[in-house]
Order: C-alpha cells, then sequence, then structure tokens
C-alpha cells in the first residue's frame, strides 16, 4: 500500500499469468495484487461487484479508507510486508465510487519473493452483510435477555462480567456499566474464590450446575437466587460461563404463609376433633347426669348402673382426650381401622340415656370395606354431630341413623322427626356444628346436605361419591 497519487488502470498480466488470472475471477472476493513499489498490477473482475468502479474504469490505488481505520490499516500492511508468506488480516472501512464507506476483511500476502506473483496480494472481501447480521444477532440477543426478569450473566474463567442483562440490574441494583469487567460484585468477597472455582469446575467439566445461594444487592439486600451455570463454547474451546439466576424472594415468602396457613388449618382441624369427639362425648355425659339428678320426679331413683355407666363414659372420654394429645405429633400412626358400626351404635347407646327418643341404627355390612381411614374417620364425626344436635335441640321421639351403600357412592342418612329449624339462621353452637360438618365433609370430597323446616323434622345426608375413597380426617 502506498500513499502515492492515483494510477491508472492496472495494464493486463503477463502471458504466463492468464490461467492464475480467470482462476483469480472465479473467487468472490476482490484480489489486487501490487509491486514491490506500490504499482497495482492486477485487479480482478470482483472490485466492481464490492468497490463499484467498473472494470473499464480507473480505481484509485491505493484505495481511500477511512480516516479511523488508517493507522491500523497501515500497521497491517507493514507488519505484511515484514512477514513473507505470512497472512496479515485486519477489519477496515474503504470508500467506494459512490463515496459511500464499505466494511471490508482485507488478507495481505506477501508473495514478493515469489517468481511467480512478485507482488503483495490483497484479499478484499466484503463484510457488510456479516456486520449486518451480527449486529441482529446483537440486538435479538439484547431483546430476549430483556423478555425475562430473570438475572443473565456472562464472566470468563476468571469470573470478570463480560456481559449483563436487564434482570440482572433490577434483582441486585448494579448496572451494565458498573460491574462490566469486575469481578462478582454481587458475592461476598469471602465467598469468591468458591464462586470463581465453581465457575472453572464447569468449564472444565462443561457441565451445568445449579444451586441455591443468598448474594448481596448493590443497597446491602441479600437476595435469595437460584442461579444454573452453563459452559459457552466455542471452536477454541470454553470462552466464558452463562449464568441464570431466578430470584426466590417471593417465593420464600409465600412457603412462609404455607407454612402459616398449615398451622392455621391444624389449629381448625384439632378445634374440630375436639368439638365433635371429646366434647361431644362430655355433653352427652352431662345430658345423661342432668337427667339422673331430676330423680325427684322419677318413680325411683337412678340405678347405681346408671352412676357407674357416667362414670364410665367419663374416664373413656377422659381416655380418648389422652389419646388423641399424643397422637398430635403422629395422627393415625399405627392406628386401628375404625369399625363404623361400633362407632355409630356406640354414639347411639351414649344418645339413649340422655333422650327419651327411638334411635335405630342401620349399617350395611358391605361399607365396611369401601372407607378409608381417613373417610370413615370424617363421616363418623359427621354422624356424631348430627345425632348429638337431634338430641339436643330437636326433641325428637325417633331417629334414624344409616349408613349405606347408594347409587352415588357410601352415603349417611341422620333423620329425626323433631321441631325443625331454618339452617340460615341457625344460632352460632348450632351454626358452629354445621360448618364443621361441611369442612370434613369437603376434605373428603363428599356431597353434605341439611335438610328441614319448622315443624318437619331434619335430614343430614353426607354423598361420598365412587365406591373407594381415601382421606385423612381434618
Amino acid at each position: 500500500m502506498d500513499k502515492s497519487d492515483a494510477r491508472p488502470a492496472a495494464p493486463a498480466p503477463p502471458p504466463d499469468s492468464i490461467l492464475l488470472s480467470r482462476l483469480l475471477d472465479l473467487m468472490s472476493q476482490a484480489v489486487t495484487v501490487q509491486d514491490a513499489s506500490g504499482g497495482l498490477r492486477y485487479a480482478n473482475a470482483h472490485r466492481e461487484r464490492i468497490l463499484g468502479y467498473p472494470a473499464d474504469s480507473p480505481a484509485p490505488f491505493p484505495l481511500t479508507v477511512h480516516p479511523d481505520d488508517l493507522e491500523l490499516g497501515w500497521q497491517m500492511y507493514k507488519l505484511a510486508q515484514e512477514s513473507p508468506g505470512q497472512r496479515v488480516t485486519s477489519m477496515n472501512r474503504v470508500q467506494r465510487a459512490d463515496g459511500s464507506w464499505c466494511p471490508v476483511e482485507c488478507t495481505w500476502l506477501n508473495l514478493i519473493d515469489d517468481p511467480e506473483v512478485h507482488g503483495m496480494v490483497a484479499l478484499w472481501h466484503d463484510v457488510q452483510e456479516r456486520e449486518r447480521a451480527t449486529a441482529q444477532v446483537r440486538l435479538l440477543t439484547r431483546q430476549w435477555q430483556e423478555l425475562t426478569g430473570d438475572a443473565i450473566v456472562i464472566t470468563d474463567l476468571k469470573g470478570r462480567v463480560l456481559a449483563w442483562n436487564k434482570g440482572a440490574e433490577q434483582q441486585l441494583g448494579w448496572t451494565a456499566e458498573e460491574v462490566l469487567g469486575q469481578e462478582l460484585a454481587w458475592v461476598n468477597p469471602e465467598e469468591r474464590p468458591a464462586a470463581i472455582a465453581r465457575i472453572r469446575q464447569v468449564a472444565e467439566e462443561r457441565r451445568g450446575f445449579t444451586f441455591e445461594a443468598e448474594r448481596v444487592a448493590k443497597d446491602g439486600r441479600l437476595v435469595p437466587l437460584l442461579t444454573t451455570l452453563s459452559p459457552l463454547i466455542d471452536q477454541e474451546g470454553v470462552a466464558g460461563v452463562l449464568s441464570v439466576s431466578k430470584d426466590m424472594s417471593a417465593w420464600h415468602e409465600l412457603e412462609a404463609k404455607s407454612r402459616e396457613l398449615a398451622l392455621l388449618r391444624e389449629r381448625q382441624r384439632i378445634a374440630m376433633d375436639l368439638h365433635d369427639g371429646v366434647i361431644q362425648s362430655l355433653y352427652g355425659v352431662g345430658l345423661t347426669l342432668g337427667a339422673l339428678a331430676l330423680h325427684e320426679g322419677r318413680a325411683t331413683l337412678p340405678s347405681g348402673e346408671d352412676l357407674d355407666q357416667a362414670v364410665r363414659r367419663i374416664n373413656e372420654t377422659i381416655d380418648a382426650l389422652r389419646t388423641y394429645v399424643s397422637a398430635l405429633s403422629g395422627r393415625n400412626g399405627g392406628a386401628e381401622p375404625l369399625d363404623v358400626a361400633a362407632a355409630l351404635n356406640t354414639y347411639a347407646r351414649e344418645a339413649r340415656t340422655a333422650s327419651p327418643a327411638d334411635i335405630q341404627v342401620d349399617v350395611a355390612p358391605e361399607v365396611q370395606a369401601l372407607l378409608e381411614q381417613g373417610a370413615a374417620a370424617n363421616l363418623m364425626a359427621i354422624a356424631h354431630e348430627a345425632l348429638s344436635n337431634a338430641i339436643r335441640h330437636s326433641q325428637a321421639r325417633h331417629i334414624a341413623v344409616r349408613l349405606e351403600r347408594g347409587p352415588r357412592g357410601v352415603r349417611l342418612t341422620v333423620s329425626d322427626d323433631g321441631k325443625g329449624f331454618l339452617p340460615a339462621s341457625a344460632g352460632r353452637r348450632r351454626g358452629d356444628g354445621l360448618r364443621n360438618m361441611r369442612r370434613r365433609a369437603g376434605a373428603i370430597g363428599a356431597r353434605l346436605r341439611v335438610s328441614s323446616q319448622p315443624g318437619n323434622g331434619t335430614t343430614v345426608q353426607a354423598t361420598l361419591k365412587g365406591p373407594d375413597t381415601s382421606a385423612s380426617p381434618v
């Protein structure tokens, strides 16, 4: 390359170079050859396509190089002059015939000592389309990085930041300008050696790694991040490590709220169990003792057997409460299967001591095998509550308890011919019992229906769909 004035069009190549020139014309690159003094000896046909100079018109030589690229261009040319037989490549912007600037990749090859060439060969490759594609890739890369709220960071193998997206800025507070080239600013200084060692491990083993750790934001906050490290591999090996991190703060907050909700549900379950079990039993004993206390109006005094039964029932309730408390740490662990027929008959026997009503229990034999432990426990609680309500409030003469296999599954029915009530206007205590029954039915996927009208009695029916079910008591 020479800074001398423009020279006329290149002369025709000598006869012994005709074959070579034809081969050069077949190339997709513009090819020029200049002699040792800088004069243009040859230019192929692709000069017009790339630089815009027709074959029959002269082209300035050396080509006009953009001022910003001129120094680097001359350095590469001088290096090629000093390195015979070696290729020297640089990126330059050269001026076309229409005055526009064309980005080209220029490769110089010093063949001055080659007897067949005697010149400096330059290969001019138009990289404008490549530059446009590269710019488009960069744009698309930035766009997809900004589409996610995750932090996307690229580091070299020493932990220095090469790329930093908006998600990383939103999570940790630093802008790209503040962290590019820096070494893991969001990692505690004492943890950085281990973090860099992990980056190198990912690069050496060429496999991803996922972990959760707390990182320090710009304002000092500790941010829990779930991070996946992946190696970035190019033709020469691992060029860096890609880090994709998700902020787990909201997930941890939700997890804490879920634990609080689970604790609240556990408290509600205990309250329902005590209401439907121990409290109902104590209430039944109280009714029995109250009836015995009215012996002045009885033809005979209460028998010792009646008193013994009341005491026995109190002791059973105490034992049941003690067993329940001890089982709270492992509910139903190792418990014996609940005998639904025995349970319903026990409830009826207790009710008869406190009420003059005729109480009948009918349990289909095949039902026991159709109920899992949890479903049976919840159905028995519903039956106990419904029977207790009938005794205390209905003034019924007849009460029927049926557990059968209906057309839609297992069906529990507790009905009476008492005074009835309006379910929507039930008092607080009765409302508690109805609410508990609905919760228990919901826990096992059963449908609960309470039918009652003043003067027409009450029917409580719980239908458990399907012949088989599995649930834990709430």
